[in-house]
């Protein structure tokens, strides 16, 4: 516990990405913040951490405090790149943007440079994302030249699975993500946002109990035409009843219970009929 800043009143939740063996011998790693409803900023939660343990004498130390504010980072690919010298590049030193209405543009030549556009998942974080796929572009222009054009079908094709996820079946559209914390449903309502209304929104939910839940079901409590909740496959799962009292505490409409994700999704199947 003498490793730690004696500001950080908390201790990481757990260790969550890849480790990489540095060619000094050190492993490098990163923390990950746990549940959010401890590391948060009334905690003094400020980002997450680079450490590096030595295999032999296992001496570990802090190699990075949140260098990145109140963001979890690839954390450890970053300390390893560090290690082997490698340049990092940084928005707002290196390369940065300027919005254009519902795109960006380089801020290097904002005048004149094309309007870009953003990946169509996730919030106010993909301007910076989408210029960063910028700056690698530029970077490995010298032996991989890459348009313009093609850098914006790139980035509007972008997507993750089970990060604002759309099908269609029999008629209905569904949209899949994963968010469990209040920063990525905030993301996912941006995303909903930029659709065009749809005539009605059912919503199936499930999430850990340890969860800020609040937090994560407050953005759309205004937007929901219905809910259908149910426990995930998980001990920590919160139950039915759990998640009904939230949502109705918190001014939700139609909230229905059911014992499984399975069985609320074909509920919403038959009252689309």
């Amino acid at each position: 516990s003498d490793l730690f800043p004696a500001s950080m009143n908390y201790r990481p939740g757990e260790m969550q990405s890849r480790i990489d063996l540095g060619s000094d011998g050190w492993l490098y790693y990163a923390t990950d913040r746990g549940s959010p409803t401890v590391t948060n900023d009334k905690n003094g939660w400020l980002g997450e951490w680079i450490l590096r343990t030595h295999p032999t004498t296992k001496q570990t130390e802090i190699v990075y405090a949140h260098p990145i504010d109140r963001h979890k980072i690839p954390a450890s690919v970053l300390a390893h790149a560090a290690a082997e010298g490698a340049p990092a590049y940084v928005l707002g030193r290196d390369f940065d943007f300027c919005r254009a209405g519902t795109g960006w543009r380089r801020a290097r030549d904002a005048a004149g440079a094309p309007v870009l556009p953003l990946p169509t998942f996730g919030g106010e974080e993909q301007f910076a994302n989408a210029a960063a796929c910028d700056a690698v572009v530029e970077r490995m222009s010298g032996s991989l030249p890459v348009t313009d054009r093609a850098l914006a079908t790139g980035i509007a094709r972008a997507y993750l699975r089970g990060r604002f996820e759309r099908c269609t079946m029999e008629g209905v559209e569904w949209i899949f993500d994963v968010g469990h914390n209040p920063a990525a449903a905030q993301g996912l309502r941006a995303s909903l946002d930029r659709l065009p209304r749809a005539p009605r929104t059912l919503i199936v939910f499930a999430a850990m109990r340890d969860k800020d839940l609040a937090g994560v079901v407050a953005p759309f409590v205004s937007v929901a035409d219905g809910w259908h909740v149910a426990q995930g496959s998980a001990d920590r799962g919160a139950t039915p009843a759990e998640l009904a009292a939230l949502l109705e505490s918190a001014g939700a409409r139609r909230v229905a219970t059911a014992p499984d994700i399975a069985s609320a999704v074909q509920e919403i199947g038959r009252a689309h009929v």
